[in-house]
Protein backbone atom coordinates (compact mmCIF):
# COMPACT_ATOMS: atom_id res chain seq x y z
CA UNK A 1 0.00 0.00 0.00
CA UNK A 2 1.15 3.55 -0.69
CA UNK A 3 2.88 4.84 2.44
CA UNK A 4 1.30 8.28 2.15
CA UNK A 5 -2.32 7.17 1.47
CA UNK A 6 -2.90 7.05 5.21
CA UNK A 7 -2.27 9.63 7.87
CA UNK A 8 1.26 9.08 9.17
CA UNK A 9 3.28 10.72 11.92
CA UNK A 10 5.50 12.52 9.41
CA UNK A 11 2.61 13.69 7.22
CA UNK A 12 0.77 15.02 10.30
CA UNK A 13 3.92 16.80 11.43
CA UNK A 14 4.44 18.46 8.07
CA UNK A 15 0.82 19.57 7.67
CA UNK A 16 -0.13 20.41 11.26
CA UNK A 17 0.38 24.16 10.72
CA UNK A 18 -1.56 24.27 7.46
CA UNK A 19 -4.69 22.41 8.50
CA UNK A 20 -6.62 25.65 8.81
CA UNK A 21 -9.79 26.18 10.77
CA UNK A 22 -12.53 23.56 10.41
CA UNK A 23 -15.13 26.17 11.32
CA UNK A 24 -13.92 28.24 8.38
CA UNK A 25 -14.36 25.20 6.14
CA UNK A 26 -17.93 24.75 7.37
CA UNK A 27 -18.64 28.39 6.46
CA UNK A 28 -17.09 27.83 3.03
CA UNK A 29 -19.06 24.64 2.33
CA UNK A 30 -22.27 26.22 3.62
CA UNK A 31 -21.76 29.08 1.18
CA UNK A 32 -21.51 26.54 -1.64
CA UNK A 33 -24.82 25.01 -0.61
CA UNK A 34 -26.53 28.40 -0.44
CA UNK A 35 -25.11 29.77 -3.68
CA UNK A 36 -27.18 29.19 -6.77
CA UNK A 37 -24.11 29.98 -8.87
CA UNK A 38 -22.47 26.87 -7.47
CA UNK A 39 -25.01 24.58 -9.09
CA UNK A 40 -23.53 22.15 -11.60
CA UNK A 41 -23.47 23.20 -15.23
CA UNK A 42 -21.75 21.57 -18.16
CA UNK A 43 -18.56 23.33 -19.21
CA UNK A 44 -18.67 25.32 -22.41
CA UNK A 45 -17.37 23.38 -25.40
CA UNK A 46 -15.15 24.78 -28.09
CA UNK A 47 -16.90 26.01 -31.21
CA UNK A 48 -15.86 23.74 -34.08
CA UNK A 49 -16.74 26.34 -36.72
CA UNK A 50 -15.00 29.40 -35.25
CA UNK A 51 -11.42 30.56 -35.80
CA UNK A 52 -8.62 28.80 -33.92
CA UNK A 53 -6.89 30.49 -31.02
CA UNK A 54 -3.68 28.46 -31.43
CA UNK A 55 -2.40 26.20 -34.20
CA UNK A 56 0.48 23.74 -33.79
CA UNK A 57 2.22 22.58 -36.97
CA UNK A 58 5.49 21.34 -38.48
CA UNK A 59 6.00 18.43 -36.10
CA UNK A 60 4.87 14.92 -35.21
CA UNK A 61 1.46 15.27 -33.57
CA UNK A 62 -0.14 12.20 -31.99
CA UNK A 63 -3.67 12.79 -30.62
CA UNK A 64 -3.82 9.35 -28.85
CA UNK A 65 -7.50 9.06 -29.75
CA UNK A 66 -9.58 7.64 -32.54
CA UNK A 67 -7.30 5.89 -34.99
CA UNK A 68 -4.28 7.36 -33.17
CA UNK A 69 -2.58 8.34 -36.39
CA UNK A 70 0.03 11.03 -36.73
CA UNK A 71 -1.40 14.32 -37.98
CA UNK A 72 0.33 17.38 -39.40
CA UNK A 73 -1.45 20.11 -37.47
CA UNK A 74 -3.72 20.73 -34.50
CA UNK A 75 -6.03 23.65 -33.71
CA UNK A 76 -7.05 24.89 -30.25
CA UNK A 77 -10.13 27.02 -29.54
CA UNK A 78 -11.64 27.89 -26.19
CA UNK A 79 -8.98 25.90 -24.38
CA UNK A 80 -9.94 22.67 -26.15
CA UNK A 81 -8.79 20.76 -29.23
CA UNK A 82 -10.87 22.03 -32.10
CA UNK A 83 -9.58 20.21 -35.19
CA UNK A 84 -6.88 17.78 -36.33
CA UNK A 85 -5.66 17.25 -39.85
CA UNK A 86 -3.30 18.38 -42.57
CA UNK A 87 -1.50 21.69 -42.31
CA UNK A 88 -3.45 23.07 -45.26
CA UNK A 89 -6.91 22.34 -43.83
CA UNK A 90 -6.06 23.40 -40.28
CA UNK A 91 -4.51 26.68 -41.44
CA UNK A 92 -7.80 27.49 -43.19
CA UNK A 93 -9.23 28.01 -39.68
CA UNK A 94 -6.70 30.68 -38.75
CA UNK A 95 -7.24 34.43 -38.65
CA UNK A 96 -5.07 37.41 -37.70
CA UNK A 97 -5.53 36.72 -33.98
CA UNK A 98 -4.48 33.06 -34.21
CA UNK A 99 -1.12 32.15 -32.64
CA UNK A 100 0.92 29.82 -34.86
CA UNK A 101 3.35 27.53 -33.02
CA UNK A 102 6.14 26.05 -35.15
CA UNK A 103 7.11 22.73 -33.52
CA UNK A 104 10.32 22.62 -35.56
CA UNK A 105 10.11 18.85 -35.95
CA UNK A 106 9.39 18.13 -32.29
CA UNK A 107 6.68 15.72 -31.10
CA UNK A 108 3.42 16.92 -29.57
CA UNK A 109 1.49 14.57 -27.26
CA UNK A 110 -1.55 15.05 -24.99
CA UNK A 111 -0.70 16.18 -21.47
CA UNK A 112 -0.27 13.50 -18.82
CA UNK A 113 -2.69 13.09 -15.91
CA UNK A 114 -1.33 11.57 -12.70
CA UNK A 115 -4.28 9.94 -10.87
CA UNK A 116 -2.30 9.18 -7.70
CA UNK A 117 -0.09 12.04 -6.64
CA UNK A 118 0.15 13.26 -3.06
CA UNK A 119 0.67 16.80 -4.24
CA UNK A 120 0.74 18.54 -0.86
CA UNK A 121 3.19 16.15 0.80
CA UNK A 122 5.30 15.75 -2.35
CA UNK A 123 5.53 19.53 -2.62
CA UNK A 124 6.75 19.81 0.95
CA UNK A 125 9.22 16.95 0.54
CA UNK A 126 10.62 18.61 -2.58
CA UNK A 127 11.05 21.90 -0.76
CA UNK A 128 12.25 20.67 2.64
CA UNK A 129 14.40 17.69 1.61
CA UNK A 130 17.18 17.81 -0.97
CA UNK A 131 16.69 15.11 -3.59
CA UNK A 132 19.49 12.53 -3.69
CA UNK A 133 17.38 9.89 -5.46
CA UNK A 134 18.11 7.78 -8.52
CA UNK A 135 16.70 10.37 -10.91
CA UNK A 136 19.59 12.70 -10.02
CA UNK A 137 22.36 10.42 -8.79
CA UNK A 138 22.73 6.97 -10.29
CA UNK A 139 25.06 5.60 -7.62
CA UNK A 140 25.56 5.89 -3.90
CA UNK A 141 29.02 7.33 -4.56
CA UNK A 142 27.51 10.11 -6.68
CA UNK A 143 25.03 10.92 -3.91
CA UNK A 144 27.82 10.89 -1.31
CA UNK A 145 29.88 13.35 -3.37
CA UNK A 146 26.91 15.71 -3.58
CA UNK A 147 26.18 15.47 0.17
CA UNK A 148 29.85 16.21 0.91
CA UNK A 149 29.75 19.30 -1.32
CA UNK A 150 26.54 20.45 0.37
CA UNK A 151 28.16 20.06 3.80
CA UNK A 152 31.12 22.18 2.70
CA UNK A 153 28.73 25.05 1.87
CA UNK A 154 26.62 24.78 5.04
CA UNK A 155 27.45 26.34 8.44
CA UNK A 156 28.52 23.82 11.07
CA UNK A 157 25.71 22.55 13.25
CA UNK A 158 23.00 23.15 10.66
CA UNK A 159 20.83 20.18 9.62
CA UNK A 160 21.37 18.56 6.22
CA UNK A 161 18.18 16.74 5.27
CA UNK A 162 17.96 14.62 2.13
CA UNK A 163 15.31 12.40 0.62
CA UNK A 164 14.30 9.94 -2.10
CA UNK A 165 17.42 7.73 -1.80
CA UNK A 166 16.80 4.29 -3.35
CA UNK A 167 18.98 1.61 -1.77
CA UNK A 168 17.91 -0.96 -4.37
CA UNK A 169 18.96 1.11 -7.39
CA UNK A 170 21.77 3.27 -6.06
CA UNK A 171 24.01 0.78 -4.32
CA UNK A 172 22.72 -0.39 -0.95
CA UNK A 173 22.22 1.03 2.51
CA UNK A 174 24.20 3.76 4.20
CA UNK A 175 25.82 3.47 7.60
CA UNK A 176 26.40 5.87 10.45
CA UNK A 177 30.15 5.68 9.88
CA UNK A 178 29.80 6.54 6.17
CA UNK A 179 27.84 9.69 7.00
CA UNK A 180 30.26 10.56 9.79
CA UNK A 181 33.05 10.37 7.22
CA UNK A 182 31.20 12.97 5.14
CA UNK A 183 30.75 15.33 8.10
CA UNK A 184 30.91 15.14 11.88
CA UNK A 185 30.04 18.83 12.15
CA UNK A 186 26.57 18.61 10.63
CA UNK A 187 23.58 16.50 11.63
CA UNK A 188 22.74 14.50 8.48
CA UNK A 189 19.49 12.64 7.80
CA UNK A 190 18.53 10.78 4.62
CA UNK A 191 15.00 9.46 4.08
CA UNK A 192 14.68 6.52 1.70
CA UNK A 193 12.26 6.71 -1.20
CA UNK A 194 10.01 4.07 0.41
CA UNK A 195 9.17 6.40 3.31
CA UNK A 196 9.73 3.62 5.87
CA UNK A 197 13.49 3.89 6.37
CA UNK A 198 16.06 6.61 7.09
CA UNK A 199 19.71 6.80 8.01
CA UNK A 200 21.54 9.38 10.14
CA UNK A 201 25.01 10.22 11.40
CA UNK A 202 26.28 10.57 14.97
CA UNK A 203 25.57 14.28 15.26
CA UNK A 204 21.95 13.71 14.20
CA UNK A 205 21.56 11.20 17.03
CA UNK A 206 23.03 13.77 19.39
CA UNK A 207 20.76 16.62 18.19
CA UNK A 208 17.72 14.34 18.57
CA UNK A 209 18.83 13.22 22.06
CA UNK A 210 18.99 9.57 21.01
CA UNK A 211 21.50 7.51 22.94
CA UNK A 212 22.74 3.94 22.76
CA UNK A 213 20.16 2.89 25.35
CA UNK A 214 17.22 3.72 23.02
CA UNK A 215 14.79 0.84 22.69
CA UNK A 216 11.84 0.07 20.39
CA UNK A 217 9.41 2.93 19.85
CA UNK A 218 5.67 2.22 20.35
CA UNK A 219 4.00 1.76 16.99
CA UNK A 220 6.71 -0.37 15.40
CA UNK A 221 9.67 2.01 15.27
CA UNK A 222 13.19 0.83 16.02
CA UNK A 223 16.84 1.68 15.39
CA UNK A 224 19.30 -0.57 13.58
CA UNK A 225 22.37 -1.91 15.31
CA UNK A 226 25.62 -3.37 14.07
CA UNK A 227 27.30 -6.62 15.11
CA UNK A 228 28.83 -4.77 18.05
CA UNK A 229 25.35 -3.92 19.32
CA UNK A 230 25.78 -0.18 18.76
CA UNK A 231 23.51 2.06 16.71
CA UNK A 232 24.51 1.77 13.04
CA UNK A 233 22.56 4.81 11.81
CA UNK A 234 19.57 2.99 10.30
CA UNK A 235 16.13 4.15 11.44
CA UNK A 236 13.08 2.02 10.74
CA UNK A 237 9.41 3.04 10.51
CA UNK A 238 7.82 6.37 11.19
CA UNK A 239 7.56 6.30 15.00
CA UNK A 240 11.37 6.08 15.12
CA UNK A 241 11.86 8.37 12.12
CA UNK A 242 9.81 11.08 13.84
CA UNK A 243 12.42 11.15 16.62
CA UNK A 244 14.77 12.49 13.92
CA UNK A 245 12.61 14.41 11.46
CA UNK A 246 10.50 16.02 14.18
CA UNK A 247 13.70 17.84 15.14
CA UNK A 248 15.33 18.16 11.71
CA UNK A 249 12.35 19.61 9.82
CA UNK A 250 10.29 22.47 11.23
CA UNK A 251 6.54 22.57 10.71
CA UNK A 252 5.79 24.46 7.49
CA UNK A 253 3.51 27.49 7.47
CA UNK A 254 0.71 28.07 4.92
CA UNK A 255 3.06 30.46 3.10
CA UNK A 256 5.67 27.70 2.81
CA UNK A 257 3.02 25.31 1.48
CA UNK A 258 1.97 27.80 -1.18
CA UNK A 259 5.57 28.26 -2.29
CA UNK A 260 6.08 24.48 -2.33
CA UNK A 261 2.94 23.71 -4.36
CA UNK A 262 3.74 26.39 -6.94
CA UNK A 263 7.27 25.05 -7.43
CA UNK A 264 6.01 21.46 -7.59
CA UNK A 265 3.31 22.34 -10.13
CA UNK A 266 5.86 24.10 -12.32
CA UNK A 267 8.13 21.06 -12.30
CA UNK A 268 5.18 18.78 -13.07
CA UNK A 269 4.15 20.96 -16.01
CA UNK A 270 7.74 20.93 -17.31
CA UNK A 271 7.60 17.11 -17.26
CA UNK A 272 4.45 17.08 -19.40
CA UNK A 273 1.73 16.80 -16.75
CA UNK A 274 -1.44 18.83 -17.08
CA UNK A 275 -3.34 17.51 -14.05
CA UNK A 276 -2.50 15.95 -10.67
CA UNK A 277 -4.99 14.09 -8.46
CA UNK A 278 -4.58 13.86 -4.69
CA UNK A 279 -6.11 10.48 -3.64
CA UNK A 280 -7.95 10.73 -0.37
CA UNK A 281 -5.45 12.71 1.69
CA UNK A 282 -6.67 16.26 1.23
CA UNK A 283 -8.24 17.59 4.41
CA UNK A 284 -11.55 19.47 4.17
CA UNK A 285 -9.91 22.58 5.62
CA UNK A 286 -7.48 22.70 2.68
CA UNK A 287 -10.13 22.84 -0.05
CA UNK A 288 -10.69 26.59 -0.11
CA UNK A 289 -6.96 27.39 -0.08
CA UNK A 290 -6.12 24.88 -2.80
CA UNK A 291 -9.02 26.11 -4.91
CA UNK A 292 -7.69 29.68 -4.77
CA UNK A 293 -4.12 28.52 -5.40
CA UNK A 294 -5.18 26.47 -8.44
CA UNK A 295 -5.92 29.63 -10.42
CA UNK A 296 -2.24 30.57 -10.63
CA UNK A 297 -0.85 27.10 -11.34
CA UNK A 298 0.15 25.83 -14.82
CA UNK A 299 -1.72 22.56 -14.17
CA UNK A 300 -5.14 21.51 -12.90
CA UNK A 301 -5.58 19.98 -9.45
CA UNK A 302 -8.17 17.49 -8.28
CA UNK A 303 -8.63 15.54 -5.07
CA UNK A 304 -10.86 13.18 -3.15
CA UNK A 305 -11.50 13.49 0.55
CA UNK A 306 -10.84 10.48 2.74
CA UNK A 307 -13.78 8.42 3.96
CA UNK A 308 -13.00 9.62 7.48
CA UNK A 309 -14.11 13.05 6.23
CA UNK A 310 -17.17 11.66 4.49
CA UNK A 311 -19.59 13.93 6.31
CA UNK A 312 -17.74 16.94 4.95
CA UNK A 313 -18.09 15.67 1.37
CA UNK A 314 -21.86 16.09 1.41
CA UNK A 315 -21.96 19.89 0.79
CA UNK A 316 -20.09 19.34 -2.48
CA UNK A 317 -22.72 17.01 -3.96
CA UNK A 318 -24.57 20.05 -5.29
CA UNK A 319 -21.67 20.76 -7.61
CA UNK A 320 -22.44 17.81 -9.85
CA UNK A 321 -22.84 14.04 -10.23
CA UNK A 322 -20.41 12.04 -8.12
CA UNK A 323 -18.93 10.05 -11.01
CA UNK A 324 -17.58 13.29 -12.43
CA UNK A 325 -15.26 15.90 -10.99
CA UNK A 326 -17.05 18.55 -8.97
CA UNK A 327 -15.32 21.77 -9.93
CA UNK A 328 -15.07 24.29 -7.11
CA UNK A 329 -16.55 27.57 -8.44
CA UNK A 330 -14.07 30.18 -9.66
CA UNK A 331 -11.17 27.76 -9.59
CA UNK A 332 -9.33 25.00 -11.47
CA UNK A 333 -9.65 22.64 -8.50
CA UNK A 334 -12.14 19.78 -8.44
CA UNK A 335 -13.31 17.12 -6.00
CA UNK A 336 -14.35 13.54 -6.57
CA UNK A 337 -16.29 11.31 -4.19
CA UNK A 338 -14.64 10.01 -1.02
CA UNK A 339 -11.52 7.92 -1.51
CA UNK A 340 -9.75 5.02 0.19
CA UNK A 341 -12.90 3.13 1.21
CA UNK A 342 -15.12 4.70 -1.44
CA UNK A 343 -16.92 1.54 -2.59
CA UNK A 344 -20.29 3.25 -2.74
CA UNK A 345 -21.68 6.45 -4.14
CA UNK A 346 -22.42 9.41 -1.88
CA UNK A 347 -25.49 10.38 -3.88
CA UNK A 348 -26.72 7.03 -5.20
CA UNK A 349 -30.27 6.19 -4.23
CA UNK A 350 -31.85 2.78 -3.68
CA UNK A 351 -33.29 1.23 -6.80
CA UNK A 352 -36.94 0.20 -6.51
CA UNK A 353 -37.35 -3.55 -6.14
CA UNK A 354 -33.64 -4.16 -5.54
CA UNK A 355 -32.47 -5.94 -2.37
CA UNK A 356 -28.80 -5.19 -2.88
CA UNK A 357 -27.04 -4.22 0.34
CA UNK A 358 -24.58 -2.03 -1.56
CA UNK A 359 -27.44 0.24 -2.64
CA UNK A 360 -27.16 1.97 0.76
CA UNK A 361 -24.98 5.08 0.34
CA UNK A 362 -22.02 5.32 2.69
CA UNK A 363 -23.25 8.69 3.90
CA UNK A 364 -26.61 7.19 4.86
CA UNK A 365 -25.06 4.17 6.55
CA UNK A 366 -22.62 6.24 8.59
CA UNK A 367 -24.79 9.23 9.38
CA UNK A 368 -28.19 7.59 9.83
CA UNK A 369 -28.87 6.30 13.35
CA UNK A 370 -30.92 3.42 11.98
CA UNK A 371 -29.05 0.42 13.40
CA UNK A 372 -30.36 -2.00 10.79
CA UNK A 373 -28.91 0.03 7.94
CA UNK A 374 -25.58 0.37 9.72
CA UNK A 375 -25.50 -3.38 10.34
CA UNK A 376 -26.23 -4.13 6.69
CA UNK A 377 -23.44 -1.77 5.68
CA UNK A 378 -21.01 -3.56 8.02
CA UNK A 379 -22.04 -6.99 6.66
CA UNK A 380 -21.37 -5.78 3.12
CA UNK A 381 -17.84 -4.76 4.05
CA UNK A 382 -17.26 -8.09 5.82
CA UNK A 383 -18.36 -10.02 2.72
CA UNK A 384 -16.03 -7.99 0.51
CA UNK A 385 -13.13 -8.63 2.88
CA UNK A 386 -13.94 -12.36 2.92
CA UNK A 387 -14.00 -12.47 -0.87
CA UNK A 388 -10.58 -10.81 -1.06
CA UNK A 389 -9.23 -13.37 1.45
CA UNK A 390 -10.51 -16.30 -0.61
CA UNK A 391 -8.99 -14.84 -3.78
CA UNK A 392 -5.65 -14.38 -1.99
CA UNK A 393 -5.67 -18.01 -0.75
CA UNK A 394 -6.53 -19.33 -4.21
CA UNK A 395 -3.71 -17.26 -5.75
CA UNK A 396 -1.26 -18.61 -3.17
CA UNK A 397 -2.28 -22.18 -3.93
CA UNK A 398 -1.77 -21.60 -7.66
CA UNK A 399 1.64 -20.05 -7.10
CA UNK A 400 2.73 -23.09 -5.07
CA UNK A 401 1.73 -25.61 -7.75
Amino acid sequence: MCQWCVSTMISRHLTSNISGDRRQFLKFSSALLASSSAAYTLPAMAQASGPADIIFRNGSIYPISGENKRVEALAIAGGKIQRLGSTREIMNGANKATTIVDLQGRTLLPGLIDPHNHTVLSSLFDLLMVNVGFAKYKTKADAAAFIKSAAAKTPAGQWLVFGFYDNLLQGGDWSRSELDAISKNHPIAIMYVNGHVAVVNSMAFSKANIGENIGPIPGGGFFGRGKDGKLNGMVYNQPAMMKIFGVAVSKPTPEVLEKAVIAYANSAAAAGFTALHEPGTVKPEWVEGLAKLSNILPIRLSASLSSVDLEHSIPFTKLGPSHKARVIPNSRFSLYTASKYGLMDLTRQKRPGKQNHTSIPISEALLDTNQNKCWRFAKTQKRLAGLCWHIAKATLRLSNT
